[in-house]
């Protein structure tokens, strides 16, 4: 480190003895490379310190990152893990359904042979819509019968007013059970 010239002066400034005379020009000349090398080395030193915390506060940040996606993913395969179990829930609905569907079409293919292999299948399944919606009918006209009956009946048990303004009232009679059904179909 010591260049040949540092080391000359360095070698006239001793005394006799091969001490060092106490020279303020010989020591700031001396030192001060010495102390500038130190200086840098340490500003050196303090930016790569800066530089590596820098970089520490990035790792971090990123763990931390990655922390958070871990956890939403997580979260995330815990949802799907929900919806997989409600779909097949649903799955498992909807196959009961269609088992159950097929047990009534079965039941119903017997009609549809007993109509496919007729020449008039057409006029049987017009027929029976009629028939399903004359029924209909007929019941709304009887339950209309039923309630001009029961009116009627409220009617007569009216007393007739009295000349003088006042009426007469009597308890009234109970109903009669006069409405009709049909019998049910086999």
């Amino acid at each position: 480190m010591f260049s040949s010239s540092k080391f000359a002066e360095a070698t006239e400034s001793t005394t006799e003895q091969g001490k060092p005379q106490d020279n303020p020009n010989t020591q700031s000349k001396e030192n001060s490379p010495d102390i500038i090398a130190l200086a840098e080395s340490i500003i050196k030193l303090k930016t790569q310190i800066n530089k590596l915390q820098a970089e520490n506060d990035d790792l971090k940040k990123t763990i931390d990152a990655i922390k958070s996606a871990d956890d939403e993913s997580e979260e995330q395969k815990k949802n799907f893990e929900k919806t997989i179990k409600q779909l097949e829930k649903d799955n498992a609905r909807k196959d009961a359904a269609y088992d159950s569907l097929l047990r009534v079409n079965q039941g119903l293919t017997k009609y549809k042979d007993m109509v496919a292999g007729n020449e008039n299948s057409d006029l049987i399944i017009t027929l029976s819509k009629n028939l399903k919606s004359e029924k209909e009918k007929t019941q709304l006209l009887n339950d209309s019968i039923a309630s001009l009956k029961a009116e009627l009946q409220k009617a007569k048990t009216k007393p007739a007013p009295k000349p003088n303004g006042t009426t007469h009232t009597t308890p009234p009679t109970p109903k009669q059970n006069t409405e009709f059904t049909l019998p049910k179909e086999n």
